[in-house]
């Protein structure tokens, strides 16, 4: 939804030299295993300060409030270091039900982790984008959307990191590569096509629970595995393959 590029913060200033560590699908709910949070503890412990993660969707298991006081604690080290994509899950009930309520608790997260829609690297310039889907019928399960108002930015944005001689690089929830009628991504292929005319570099995502690398046409989209399933994290770098 462009409420997402609306009202978020926009934008810190970040030190060029800097990890990158992608994650996606970490489903926090009250049952969260130990194993869960030590992994996040381990990652932070690991990582330099100024080091940025970026997660792919899919933080909450159906957006609760108590689920998303969970994420709040334990993503609380990474405040201000850390851009965060929605998914289905943290929007609604099951990951199949938009609910507006939900979504408020997204933006209340993301501002007290001061999560952010755009950042910097020496190579990257890195922008979120919402996939989420409003659900109008049953049939939209857990499908995904760009929408047209943030597939025309795309252009923009390209600009902006050629000009500052950077590759753009987008991070959504729901990925082009997942065909299934339940999980796609409903306009993958604009997706795909503006990406490719823009030059965008890269396409960061989760929610097919596996770790997946394809290129097209010069877009290099990977996904990640489901933290929730013991994934480790993936560092990402510009012209190489993740680890």
């Amino acid at each position: 939804m462009i409420e997402f590029q609306q009202k978020l913060s926009q934008e810190k200033p970040m030190p060029e030299e800097r990890n990158i560590w992608l994650i996606a699908d970490l489903h926090i709910d009250k049952s969260l295993h130990l194993a869960t949070v030590d992994r996040l503890v381990a990652l932070r412990q690991m990582a330099d300060s100024e080091d940025l993660l970026i997660i792919a969707g899919d933080i909450t298991d159906d957006g609760s409030d108590e689920q998303y006081e969970l994420a709040g604690r334990m993503l609380a080290p990474w405040s201000g270091n850390i851009v965060l994509a929605p998914g289905n899950h943290d929007c609604g009930m099951c990951g199949l039900l938009w609910q507006t309520a939900c979504w408020r608790r997204w933006q209340k997260l993301c501002g007290k982790l001061g999560a952010m829609i755009e950042t910097r690297t020496t190579d990257m310039f890195i922008v979120a984008l919402d996939s989420t889907l409003h659900t109008v019928w049953p049939g939209d399960l857990a499908r995904g959307r760009i929408g047209r108002i943030q597939l025309r930015k795309i252009a923009g944005w390209a600009k902006q990191a050629k000009a500052e001689d950077r590759k753009l690089v987008l991070v959504a929830h729901h990925s082009p590569l997942d065909g299934e009628r339940a999980l796609e991504l409903v306009d993958r292929g604009e997706l795909i096509r503006k990406a490719q005319d823009c030059g965008v570099a890269m396409l960061l995502v989760g929610h097919e629970h596996k770790k997946r690398r394809e290129i097209i046409g010069g877009l290099d989209v990977i996904s990640a595995a489901a933290w929730k399933d013991g994934a480790a994290p993936m560092a990402i770098h510009m012209g190489t393959t993740p680890r």
